[in-house]
């Protein structure tokens, strides 16, 4: 049986000291920022002056409606609306 762990085990320890050293190395030196060579640099154009825009006025809050209320709580509307269910067979009865 250690035989055949072997090659497994000795894989997992390679690659975790792969890991190790790369971790533990030394790290690059980041490259330079580049810099134009003729020392022009970009000129944005001042802000243009505009009209502040007019705030928008926030959305309406809705009241609650009684009208579920008087439908789902009274049970003579509810026994007069409500469907009967309907059995339906199912696929899997029977012979097959």
């Amino acid at each position: 049986m250690l035989r055949y762990l072997k090659i497994p085990v000795l894989a997992v320890l390679a690659v975790g000291l792969a890991g190790l050293l790369l971790a533990c190395g030394p790290t690059p030196e980041p490259l330079p920022f580049p810099t134009p060579e003729r020392g022009e640099v970009a000129v944005v154009p001042p802000p243009t002056p505009t009209t502040p825009a007019e705030p928008t006025q926030p959305p309406a809050i809705i009241a609650p409606d009684d009208g579920c209320e008087s439908c789902h709580y009274d049970e003579e509307k509810l026994k007069a609306t409500a469907e009967e269910e309907v059995e339906t067979e199912s696929l899997s009865e029977g012979e097959g």
